[in-house]
């Protein structure tokens, strides 16, 4: 009876540091409970197709299938949920993979699946996002999301390559 005592509260404490581990963190750093509410993500770089050639270093060949990243991503909401929440959200389930770097401003994404700012041509191109077809000109750990958002990230080659609002909700 003692070490089957001893065993549960050694799985019980195995099962609570998991949890805190995998489960989203909010700024007191305390685990955030899932909730039936969601966010939206989708992923593109349509803006690269045909010019990978232009591209340094040349993204992966299967890094975006048809300029589509990530599409129809649903992730679950929580208040002071950032656009980076989501994105760290899709890269720990595995989706896509982040550079970032932080800096005065936030944190900020420098590529997505090995697509990386300043690497088309000469030293252009560059990830942007938007929150509802509305273009956010903050890094994405400063945007605030509300349920039911839907975030648009884009890679952009020059400017005015990118269109907002495309996406809709399609659930």
């Amino acid at each position: 009876i003692i070490a089957l005592s001893i065993i549960v509260v050694i799985v019980a404490s195995i099962v609570t540091i998991l949890l805190v581990l995998i489960l989203p963190k909010n700024n007191d750093n305390k685990p955030i409970e899932p909730t039936n509410e969601f966010v939206y993500l989708y992923i593109d770089c349509k803006t690269i197709l045909g010019k990978e050639d232009n591209l340094n270093p040349k993204p992966l060949e299967n890094s975006h299938k048809n300029g589509v990243i990530l599409k129809d991503y649903k992730i679950p909401y929580f208040e002071g949920m950032s656009v980076y929440d989501a994105l760290i959200f899709a890269e720990k389930d595995e989706q896509i993979t982040i550079q970032d770097r932080n800096d005065i401003y936030g944190i900020y994404i420098e590529g997505i699946n090995h697509i990386y700012e300043k690497s088309y041509k000469n030293g252009l191109g560059g990830w942007m996002y938007a929150v509802n077809g509305e273009e956010i000109m903050n890094t994405m750990s400063n945007a605030k999301l509300q349920k039911n958002d839907i975030i648009e990230v884009k890679f952009t080659c020059e400017v005015g390559d990118v269109e907002w609002g495309e996406y809709e909700r399609i659930f």
